[in-house]
């Protein structure tokens, strides 16, 4: 486990959190758009800067969430967040990621998606990924399947009464897409 070195795609770049981040994570993950899909959620400001305080600075420590800003290059914005919550077994790991409202529908998603799941099997060595996403959010789910995960079973979250779908990655069927030319 180490510190995590950021990653850098055509426009965006994958970081750590810093307090600074605080405002601008708690504006759009309670814009709600957002919040629908979310089971990460924050009451006030406090709540983001508590979050982002408590999360862990070793990357790929099993049993933990490691959360990334997703930034844009170019103005360093926050524009989004990835989270990636390493199992006990340590050779998978459940993914999840949050745009902002106005930076949707631009391939950040795709870009900041497709960097770290080259990076979790190039360098991190897990053999797959899950991401979860409510049945709803459509474009979430165009989103897995475009980048080859399948639907592996659907599941009701019993403390909030929500269906989810559980997609995986395997290392084996990962066609290795490239963020920079596959973002549009």
């Amino acid at each position: 486990m180490a510190e995590f070195t950021p990653i850098f795609c055509s426009r965006i770049f994958l970081a750590p959190l810093a307090l600074k981040d605080a405002e601008a994570l708690f504006c759009y993950r309670t814009h709600p758009l957002v919040e629908q899909f979310q089971s990460l959620r924050f009451r006030d400001l406090r709540d983001a800067e508590a979050f982002i305080a408590e999360l862990p600075k070793d990357f790929g420590e099993r049993g933990t969430w490691f959360q990334l800003g997703i930034f844009k290059i170019d103005t360093g914005e926050l524009i989004g967040d990835l989270g990636i919550h390493f199992l006990e077994t340590g050779e998978e790991a459940e993914m999840g990621y949050t745009i902002s409202p106005s930076s949707q529908r631009q391939g950040f998603a795709w870009e900041a998606v497709c960097a770290m799941v080259d990076y979790l099997f190039l360098h991190q060595g897990l053999q797959s990924l899950v991401a979860s996403t409510d049945p709803q959010n459509v474009r979430s789910r165009k989103l897995l399947q475009k980048l080859g995960f399948r639907p592996m079973e659907e599941v009701l979250l019993e403390d909030e009464a929500v269906e989810e779908i559980v997609y995986r990655l395997r290392r084996s069927e990962w066609r290795g897409h490239s963020a920079k030319s596959d973002a549009n």
